[in-house]
């Protein structure tokens, strides 16, 4: 959420930086602005449009910039409320990420008397500083005082304009990488927005700030203590943000499924797995799956596949939950954190408290990122860039990373087979997505949608109607078959469709029974099968080819592609869907 870029050094500073908040506009894309300092005067320009708008109107040359790229917290999408935010006697101008838990407490104590122009709690947190630096005369000890009463979360990239030479950062529990050039340096949210200028990164301590100028970086801590600035290469792949022909990003990631599965095969088969991790299985009695969204219900794939192959207990949790409350955990326990960005902020929640007392593996697409960094093991997932807030690939390879190294494991030899069966059902389905444009013609009407399975299906559907209600805003809903009759069914009418997944045929009649009790009370019902459980009049038929422990490599595809074709009927913003961000780096 939010993305924030600085840059210093560099004669085209502005261009750096609006080049790489372009890159980070999945992550918040409510407003943006850029800050600058000419002729001792603080500079600020800002819209609620998208990037694209505030390159149109910037057209000036400077060696120091700062830009940030918002995603709503803490006031309405509007010019008062983006940033970046400059004090009220324009001395400083700050952007953030990150949230103020204790925002209300500092307005009141510090700010009674400063008529605040936003709703922000960043405002707030720079009119404090301010405040210190007024009281101090020392911008150092300022955000020392700052940061030993502030409570929460944040990433700050600030200038000051008595320092026109100078960007001051601190961070606490919210990303933040410094990059180095030759002769420059980059401040970043995320190392992709500039890992086309810089190959080196340093990583600050958290709780800590620092002072970057053209030719060198210090390091302070909460108390004012120096620290070890180390830079540290990261081979980053750079790749440009082309849709390559495709008019979205959404159908092109979900097109690249196919690609991206060989590339999982090609990386992993004859992969040197590390023998402490591969032990690790062989000792623990528990395994913990820690995620969000998208994440958490590749998961719930995950969990079955463990536990199907190396009969391991595996318990899937919500960051968001598991990181708060007391938690009974097993002391032969691996924790295994499924992140697309590597940044989510619950999940580097649980990662902080568990650290250090239990095995922990990342499973993650962005090299360099808190999660991959921090934990004692780590698995690239090799999809390549995910440009679509709603994330489609970064699914299908989480699964296939994780039964990769399952396989790898157990010694299992049949996978890569059953792989090359995937990509070619992958491809099929894809092939098919014009049947899949005319179902969503009828999907669309719909304003209440239930999707429904049992078992690894009850798993999938989860996502499947993800998929659907982030890109169509769609009511839709995922409910276990089983349990349509302990409650639900009473929303069940003429107006509901109900959206069937019947993979297994152990309990295919099972989930036909309820499709019976659904039409009963007059409900349209669409029923996704394989050639193994299809019957008579379903709407749409694929093929596994017993690949069971798998299946939704390929089963959920058509609801990736079912959903981007009601978004598109519907005529909406399919890559950036309202109200959402890519990365969550705020609780």
């Amino acid at each position: 959420m939010c993305g924030i870029v600085g840059c210093i050094g560099f004669d085209e500073s502005i261009d750096i930086v609006l080049r790489g908040l372009e890159r980070l506009e999945y992550r918040g894309y409510d407003s943006c602005g850029i800050s600058y300092i000419k002729e001792n005067e603080v500079k600020v320009i800002k819209t609620v449009k998208r990037i694209e708008n505030l390159k149109d109107i910037v057209s000036y040359k400077s060696n120091m910039c700062i830009g940030h790229t918002r995603w709503a917290t803490h006031g309405k999408v509007n010019i008062e409320n983006s940033h970046p935010h400059v004090s009220k006697d324009g001395n400083l101008v700050l952007v953030h990420n990150g949230v103020i838990d204790n925002f209300l407490e500092l307005k009141e104590k510090y700010l009674e008397n400063v008529g605040l122009k936003s709703e922000t709690d960043t405002e707030i947190a720079l009119e404090v500083i301010n405040l210190f630096l007024k009281e101090t005369g020392d911008i150092s000890k300022s955000i020392i005082g700052f940061m030993n009463v502030v409570k929460g979360s944040y990433a700050i990239v600030m200038c000051y304009k008595k320092h026109p030479g100078v960007i001051y950062a601190l961070n606490y529990k919210s990303p933040l990488v410094i990059g180095k050039g030759e002769g420059f340096f980059t401040i970043s949210s995320d190392m992709g927005a500039v890992s086309d200028i810089t190959k080196e990164f340093h990583s600050p301590i958290s709780k800590s700030y620092s002072i970057i100028t053209r030719n060198e970086v210090k390091s302070f801590s909460v108390k004012g203590v120096p620290r070890l600035v180390d830079f540290y290469p990261v081979e980053i792949e750079h790749t440009e943000f082309t849709k390559n022909g495709y008019d979205t990003y959404m159908l092109k990631e979900i097109e690249e499924q196919p690609a991206v599965l060989k590339n999982i095969m090609n990386l992993y088969k004859d992969y040197s797995f590390d023998q402490e991790l591969i032990n690790t299985f062989k000792e623990i009695n528990r395994i913990y799956v820690i995620a969000s969204g998208t994440s958490y219900f590749s998961g719930l794939i995950c969990k079955s596949i463990i536990e199907s192959k190396l009969s391991i207990p595996v318990e899937c949790h919500l960051g968001s939950e598991f990181g708060h409350g007391k938690q009974i955990i097993d002391n032969k326990s691996l924790f295994i954190f499924l992140s697309q960005s590597g940044e989510t902020a619950d999940s580097t929640l649980v990662l902080d408290k568990i650290k250090g007392k239990y095995k922990t593996l990342a499973i993650t697409n962005s090299k360099g990122s808190q999660i991959d960094q921090k934990c004692d093991y780590s698995l690239l997932v090799n999809a390549g860039v995910e440009i679509s807030v709603a994330s489609t690939k970064a699914y299908t390879a989480q699964i296939a990373t994780l039964a990769c190294l399952v396989a790898r494991v157990s010694d299992d030899d049949t996978l890569y087979n059953s792989f090359k069966k995937i990509l070619t059902m992958q491809q099929q389905v894809i092939k098919r997505k014009q049947e899949l444009k005319v179902l969503a013609k009828t999907v669309c009407k719909y304003k209440k949608i239930f999707y429904i399975g049992r078992q690894y299906d009850s798993n999938l559907i989860m996502e499947a109607a993800l998929k659907l209600k982030e890109v169509s805003y769609i009511n839709v809903n995922a409910i276990a078959a089983g349990e349509l009759k302990h409650g639900t069914i009473s929303l069940i009418d003429e107006e509901c469709l109900v959206i069937a997944i019947i993979t297994d045929p152990k309990i295919s009649n099972n989930t036909r029974s309820n499709i019976q009790e659904i039409k009963a009370r007059n409900g349209k019902v669409l029923i996704f099968s394989t050639n193994q459980t299809m019957k008579a009049g379903d709407d749409f038929v694929f093929d596994f080819d017993e690949v069971h422990e798998y299946n939704a490599l390929v089963s959920i595809l058509p609801h990736q592609l079912l959903a981007y074709f009601c978004a598109l009927k519907l005529d909406l913003d399919i890559d950036k869907p309202r109200n959402l961000a890519k990365s969550v780096t705020v609780e």
